[in-house]
Order: structure tokens, then C-alpha cells, then sequence
């Protein structure tokens, strides 16, 4: 059950990137059935790729902290700008490109803007970027307690946190085994749940779970 759970995240941002996928394939190939996936809505192709591009990024959350943390950044961005531009037609009366009435032809709208996002879903897209540029810049406290750290980082280790004061890194993977994290904390004295330090239990499970799977 606890795995399950750790990997939502990564299930719900593959349904999101299905669905997203998939309307844009509607679009692209002229499939109405594609368009409205729930009966009486359509999505537009540019509201698909706001779902593609925020599935894409809730996938992430599974991937190492430093690689998760440029993506979701850079995706995060991207549903930002989606959202801002769809926003800013709207006010400005600008056109940007979002309408796409070529592609929308075929299906004999009457809208004057038939690709271009609701007001409520482009604010929603500026929201949901900004949420994950702040998720890929996270901070959280931890015990550190050392006296020795990492000066020269050793062949194939990948960094995965870094001290905010003063640099000195915090937390290590190496990248050529399924579990191989160093840390210069102490997550077992971290309590599940607290507000006041880092919750360490999806460190402690991954770390459990690894053991489990490799028992000899």
C-alpha cells in the first residue's frame, strides 16, 4: 500500500499526460471522439498541451531531486508562459498564435478564439507553473549535525542537496546502482509528518524497499 502511494504522483502525471496527448492527437487527426473525453466538454489543443506539459512534470517527482528539480523548473515555466500568453489575448487583444484557426476549421465553430484556453484554465495553467518552479527551488531544514562534508565530488555521484547557506553539499547519489544515497543528516530522527524539519519517510522507505528487493 505504501508503494502504491509513493507512486502516485507519477501515475496521476501519466493520466494527466495521456489526456492531454490525446486531445492533441484529436486535433491533429481530426478524431472528434478524441476531443471530448468527457461527453459534452472539448478540450482545445492548447488546453492539451498545458495537461501533456503538467503531466510530464508531476511524472518527475520520481526521478533524482536534481534532475526532477531542472525539469519540473523548465515545465513549469513553459505551463506559466502557456497561461500568461492565453491570459494576455484576452486583455491586450494580442495574437499570439493560440488560436489556431486552421487547425480548428473543420469543426464549424462559431467561436472567434476555438484553440485558445478559458480565462479560468489559462489562470489555472499560470498557477500550476508557478506551483512547479517553486517545487524544482525547495527548501526544508534538516539536523545536520557533522564535521567533516564532501570538498571534491567523487566520480559518477550526482548531488542532491546542497546546504543554503553556505553551499557545503548536503545529500549525494551515485548513479551507477539502484540505491546508493549518502546524507549528512540524520532522517530516522526526523519525525513523519513534522512541520518543523524535512518528513524523511519516502527517504526511509526507498531506502527500505531497496533492502527488501536486493535480499539476498
Amino acid at each position: 500500500m505504501a508503494a502504491i502511494f509513493f507512486n502516485a504522483p507519477f501515475l496521476i502525471g501519466v493520466a494527466m499526460a495521456a489526456t492531454g496527448l490525446t486531445v492533441m492527437a484529436g486535433w491533429l487527426f481530426r478524431l472528434r471522439p478524441l476531443l471530448e473525453l468527457v461527453p459534452g466538454y472539448q478540450m482545445v489543443f492548447a488546453t492539451g498541451g498545458g495537461f501533456a506539459l503538467g503531466g510530464v512534470a508531476l511524472a518527475c517527482t520520481l526521478l533524482a531531486p536534481e534532475r526532477r528539480a531542472r525539469i519540473q523548473t523548465a515545465l513549469g515555466a513553459a505551463i506559466a508562459l502557456l497561461g500568461a500568453a492565453a491570459l494576455a489575448q484576452y486583455a491586450l487583444g494580442w495574437n499570439l498564435g493560440l488560436d489556431m484557426h486552421r487547425m480548428h476549421a473543420w469543426m464549424q465553430t462559431t467561436n472567434a478564439h476555438p484553440g485558445r484556453p478559458a480565462i479560468a484554465t489559462a489562470g489555472a495553467f499560470v498557477l500550476v507553473g508557478s506551483a512547479f518552479i517553486a517545487l524544482g527551488r525547495s527548501e526544508a531544514i534538516v539536523n545536520s549535525i557533522h564535521h567533516q562534508a564532501i570538498r571534491d565530488l567523487g566520480r559518477d555521484l550526482n548531488i542532491e542537496a546542497v546546504s543554503a547557506g553556505d553551499g557545503i553539499i548536503e545529500g549525494v547519489r551515485y548513479r551507477r546502482a539502484p540505491f546508493v544515497v549518502g546524507v549528512q543528516w540524520h532522517p530516522e530522527f526526523h519525525r513523519a509528518g513534522g512541520s518543523e524539519l524535512l518528513d524523511c519517510t519516502p527517504l526511509l522507505d526507498a531506502f527500505l524497499r531497496a533492502a527488501r528487493e536486493t535480499r539476498l
